[in-house]
This record gives C-alpha cells, structure tokens and sequence, in this order.
C-alpha cells in the first residue's frame, strides 16, 4: 500500500507517526514564488541546474528513500497525477521526466538523520509556451521480509509528491479542450463510455464542470447522464472522462456521446457517434458481470447463410436432375 502527500507546503511532516520522513525545498535562485510549496521555476533555453531536496529520518530505524519524477497528467476522476505514468496529449512538446533526472536512484538514511537529494535539471533549447508539469515524489522502499511459509511480502510504503512547473515565458496561455476517441471498457469494476478530453494546450483547468450524457444514435432521452464537478486537468493531458454503465451490460450497436464543459467563462461543447462492436460487448460484459447475457446475433447470419447455401444447392440439383431426365424422355 502506497501513502501519497501531496506538497501544500514548503515542509512537510507526516501527519500520522507511521509516516517515518519528511522532506523539504531549498529553493534556487530562479523560483517564481518562495511560498509556493512546490517548485515553480523560470528557465531560460538550455539552462542547466540542480535542484536539492532535504529528506529527513524521523524514525529509530534506518530507511530507503527512492526519489522518481513523472509528466503531470489527469486521471479518470478529474484529478491531476504527479506520482505515476499516465497519459500526456500528443500536444505535449517536452515532458517533464525526460527533462529532471534524479542524481541516485535511492538514498539510504540513518535514523535522525538527513540527506540531501539532488536531481539534475536540463531546460529545453527554446523558449516554449505555458507550463511544463511533472511531480517529484520519493517513496519509502522497504526491503521484502520473509513470512514464515516462505513467501515474500512486501511492507507498508509511503511517499510524498511535489510538483515541478517549469515556464520561460511570462505570457498566460488559454487552455483549450478537444474531444478524442471515444472507447469502452471497465472502470472500477463496471462497464463504463471513456471519452478521451483532450487539453492541447500548456496551461491548467480548474474548478472545471463536465456534464456527459450518452444517446442511442438516434435517441432523444439519455440512456446514461454524469455530472462532475470540481475537476482539474494538466497541461497538455487526456483525461479519460468515464461513464459507468450502473452494472447494466453493454450492448452491441451505435450511439451518442454530447458533452458540456465549463471552466471559469469558458465553455465547450463535444458530439460524437461511436460504434459498440460485438466482440467488445462480449469482452467486457464477461470481464465485468461473469458472463455475456446479449446474445451473439452474428451466429444466426451464419445459420441463415448456411440454409441458404444448402437451399440454392437442392434448387440447383433439382433443375439438373428435371432437365436430365427431358432429356432422356426426347
């Protein structure tokens, strides 16, 4: 089990004892806002600098702290992610996790004791747009402990989260929002409609409404409707806006996705048609539910191309076998 913190402060102490670290910014001299509690930074094209963090072992026992850094992206429930892989809008033109480069991948700290960790920071060559985000996490990676049948398990793990927003321009850049594909498939154990948002722009969303409804393609009342509030979304991200089917199963065919969006005195209106096939409603019915309860239509057009295969054959036999036999009466 992973604890995640995010940084709302410069330092932070973990509000439970079971939390054995803290770390804290030492802020470098291009830092935006030192009260900020995350790194937000002004860069020129190819600067190169290091970034230190102070970790410290407030626990009796020495521990292992490995320190990662991701691109920011959006998760399923209007989210942003600073901790772990997710999916950046081919828009993005620099991620962050290739730009920020941890000096060691894990640091070994003694009880009561601190280290400083050091990561290695290259900007772009050129000045860019908006704002590159990312997370800088470090996680507590405890060895494997041998249960007595043998078996490894792994212990408790806890982990604190920054984000890191590089700028090089001081220009506010609008956000922007596309629809992508729409698929389906299982979310949180259901039967869900993914529409992929796009945010092809390098700024953030806040305090976004998204209200989703889904049609038959024809149809004129929604067969499923979510409303969600309160959301935000990373530069330059997907979010994978889902819509839970409430246990029902998918069925085979075609319908309507029409989505509002608003954020601040922006607003954004999506429709798309988009296609159910049978394999998939069988994938995921029998993943979600058990089993498949709409039947497979596509067998009765082999039934009934079979019969007929079978019929055209007698037909064809019978006017052999009548002219045959004319025949053989002249």
């Amino acid at each position: 089990m992973v604890t995640i913190g995010l940084l709302p402060a410069t330092h932070v102490k973990a509000e439970s004892s079971k939390v054995p670290f803290s770390i804290r910014l030492q802020y470098p001299s291009n830092q935006v806002n030192t009260n900020a509690g995350y790194y937000e930074l002004k860069v020129t094209p190819s600067q190169e600098q290091t970034l230190s963090v102070v970790v410290s072992n407030t626990s009796d026992k020495t521990i292992t702290v490995a320190p990662q850094v991701h691109t920011a992206t959006t998760n399923l429930n209007g989210v942003v992610n600073y901790t772990t892989a997710g999916k950046s809008d081919k828009t993005l033109l620099y991620r962050l996790d290739k730009l920020l480069k941890p000096e060691q991948k894990k640091y070994q700290i003694p009880a009561k004791s601190s280290v400083v960790a050091k990561l290695k920071l290259n900007a772009p060559t050129k000045e860019f747009d908006g704002t590159l985000a990312g997370g800088l996490s470090f996680t507590q990676t405890d060895e494997l402990k041998q249960k007595a049948s043998g078996t490894a398990q792994v212990r408790n793990r806890y982990a604190y989260a920054v984000a890191v927003l590089l700028k090089s321009k001081t220009a506010v850049v609008a956000p922007d929002l596309k629809l992508g594909d729409v698929e389906v498939g299982q979310m949180n154990g259901t039967n869900s409609v993914i529409a992929n948002v796009r945010n092809v722009k390098p700024a953030y969303l806040n305090k976004v409404k998204m209200t989703t409804k889904i049609y038959k393609e024809k149809g004129k009342k929604p067969l499923y409707t979510r409303n969600q509030q309160n959301i935000q979304i990373a530069p330059n991200s997907v979010m994978p806006a889902t819509t839970p089917l409430n246990n029902d199963a998918f069925v085979p065919g075609k319908y309507r996705i029409e989505m509002v969006i608003h954020a601040g005195n922006r607003s954004w209106r999506f429709q798309q048609v988009f296609t159910i096939t049978a394999d998939e409603a069988k994938k995921w019915n029998t993943a979600t539910l058990g089993h498949n309860p709409i039947p497979d239509n596509r067998q009765w057009w082999w039934y009934l191309g079979g019969g007929a295969l079978v019929g055209l054959m007698i037909i064809a036999y019978l006017i052999y076998r009548n002219q045959r036999l004319k025949r053989q009466v002249a």
